[in-house]
């Protein structure tokens, strides 16, 4: 979900606030799957195999069309902030991690290339008992779900109670 100005985006609103398409797993592919000679460098502390299990990720995708709406429409749009949540149900492993890093980073050289100085946020939110969880993935390969300091949010929705986290790129 990209938000710009704080307009929260709604199905097929693509003039000034973007939701991307779900993505499913096994969606991945191009600039983010840490595994392409033409796409984003993979960082030192992932592993290929990390990389490779997990580039069929939801995130690899969504991650993708999100960059090509602000790119492309969304720095043009925005006076004043920019705001991407990415969404998921036990928060990103270890791999995607490193993508969103990558993607905010990205974000942040696209606003000053196209001489835009407004702030820009990237946060996970998901809902899992903890903030974060060791997990093994494929041939046992290591990976932790979620972020550690992740900030625990309580909710109060007609009635129904829960707490969701929210973790803050910067």
């Amino acid at each position: 979900m990209v938000i710009v100005d704080g307009n929260i985006p709604s199905e097929n609103d693509s003039e000034s606030c973007y939701l991307t398409p779900v993505a499913a797993p096994g969606s991945g592919q191009g600039w983010y799957t840490l595994t392409r000679a033409n796409g984003a460098e993979r960082p030192a502390e992932i592993s290929l195999d990390e990389a490779r299990l997990s580039q069929q990720d939801s995130e690899v995708g969504t991650l993708l069309e999100a960059y090509g709406w602000i790119k492309e429409r969304g720095l043009a749009v925005a006076a004043e902030s920019i705001q991407v949540i990415l969404i998921s149900n036990i928060g990103p492993c270890t791999g995607c991690k490193a993508r969103l890093r990558i993607f905010y980073s990205d974000l942040l050289a696209a606003a000053e290339e196209a001489v835009s100085t407004v702030p820009i946020t990237v946060e996970s939110v998901y809902n899992t008992p903890e903030a974060s969880r060791d997990r093994t993935r494929g041939n046992m390969i290591p990976t932790t779900y979620g972020y550690p300091d992740a900030v625990q949010t309580p909710y109060n929705i007609s009635g129904r109670q829960g707490a969701y986290w929210v973790y803050r790129l910067q």
